[in-house]
């Protein structure tokens, strides 16, 4: 299966410096890979910080499954309006 690009964030979603971006298994707490390319070669280093810009610096591709949660929280590790955001399923957006 190809690899499904993630657009983040999503427009109105707040973004700042040292915010953070982590993707787990859907349902627990266990980590889930996430790449910096289409190959899905080279796994991102979870969190992911978001730069000075509020963006992460590169582009993040996901795996069509399996389903994951998606954490997202500010700069004092406090979760963003709207995460963590379970359940998400690559395979159907990439569809």
């Amino acid at each position: 299966m190809a690899a499904i690009a993630f657009y983040f964030p999503i427009p109105g979603t707040p973004t700042g410096e040292d915010y953070e971006l982590s993707f787990f298994e859907a349902g627990t707490s266990t980590p889930a890979d996430v790449y910096h390319d289409s190959d899905l070669g080279t796994p991102w280093v979870q969190p992911i910080v978001f730069n000075a810009d509020g963006q992460p610096g590169d582009a993040i591709f996901l795996s069509p499954t399996p389903a994951l949660k998606i954490v997202y929280e500010d700069e004092n590790s406090v979760a963003v309006p709207g995460y963590p955001f379970d359940d998400y399923s690559p395979a159907a957006v990439g569809t």
